[in-house]
């Protein structure tokens, strides 16, 4: 189908199909069980990572449909008005607006939205156009999966919970203007696969290889000494399970530096291809848009079997 200009071939993160020359729609869906007590910002997390599809893929939010799973007696109806609240709000940030959706009774609490966005074919990013000598640039920092497993575990816990919803609940839109320029050439967004699996599957689709630093992947304060201590969460032990033989690691690297790659984030960063002479020029446009966290992570080079993993040297 030629309207199909993005499917399931390439795993990217959302399907794009085109209207004419110069419209196309972005539709994705997605969903997640509560990271927080909260419910008006579990609502809002919710909302940043089902948009944040549209966002990697250089896209502008129309509107969302509620998906709902929710434990009807288990919880106070004002529960689930605040986590639809809290959705519809950040929705209503980007002006997108929520416009119904559909409730199923599930004994597991999960939320989320099916999203649809707008896009010109000639500005779309997929994840599939990386090349050889690109740097690999990140924009949020990862071990959210860590911090919310573990940090109630040591002192001033709270303090590192609010650092990871602060950045959880900032959208990926800001950046799509920069992700316009020509000199970017393919972004996939982070989500529960962590960096080393996200990675993998742009290389994959772009048909490159990759190497990546793990000195210089940025990291929420306290994550690192986290897992070392605690371990991955039962997600992140699966991804590295997945890429255990499509990865090569530098014997520099710390286990917990490794961990950190399979870490699983909700609502994180982009992971963007850009030309090794703009990278510079890219990173300093994103930090000023207030990704302030944004590093340059690793290099695009020639394919090969495997990721691999890099201790920078000084």
């Amino acid at each position: 189908m030629p309207q199909l200009l993005v499917g399931a071939q390439s795993g990217d993160d959302a399907a794009v199909y085109r209207i004419d020359d110069h419209q196309a729609l972005i539709l994705t869906a997605d969903f997640i069980t509560p990271v927080c007590d909260d419910a008006f910002l579990y609502g809002q997390v919710a909302a940043s990572n089902a948009m944040s599809d549209v966002y990697a893929m250089g896209g502008k939010v129309l509107l969302g449909i509620n998906i709902c799973a929710f434990p009807a007696k288990k919880l106070p109806r004002t529960t689930y008005q605040q986590i639809l609240q809290g959705a519809a709000d950040k929705m209503q940030e980007v002006g997108a607006v929520v416009a119904g959706g559909h409730t199923v009774k599930d004994d597991e609490l999960k939320y989320g939205l099916a999203v649809v966005g707008r896009v010109d074919p000639q500005k779309l990013v997929t994840n599939a156009a990386a090349r050889v000598g690109d740097r690999l640039l990140l924009t949020k920092p990862v071990g959210a999966g860590a911090v919310l497993a573990h940090a109630n575990k040591r002192k001033n816990g709270e303090r590192r919970f609010e650092a990871v919803f602060e950045s959880m609940c900032l959208l990926n839109e800001a950046a799509v203007t920069i992700m316009h320029d020509e000199t970017v050439h393919a972004c996939t967004d982070v989500t529960g696969f962590g960096v080393a699996l996200h990675a993998a599957q742009m290389a994959e689709a772009s048909g490159v290889g990759l190497e990546i630093y793990a000195s210089k992947v940025p990291q929420f304060n306290g994550a690192l000494e986290l897992i070392d201590e605690f371990g991955l969460p039962a997600a992140g032990t699966s991804n590295r399970k997945a890429m255990k033989s499509r990865i090569q690691v530098d014997e520099q690297v710390s286990e917990a530096q490794q961990a950190l790659c399979f870490d699983p984030q909700t609502s994180g960063g982009l992971l963007m291809s850009v030309a090794a002479e703009a990278a510079d020029k890219i990173t300093a446009q994103l930090r000023q848009a207030g990704y302030l966290h944004v590093a340059q992570i690793g290099k695009v080079v020639a394919k090969n079997e495997q990721i691999s993993l890099l201790q920078l040297k000084p």
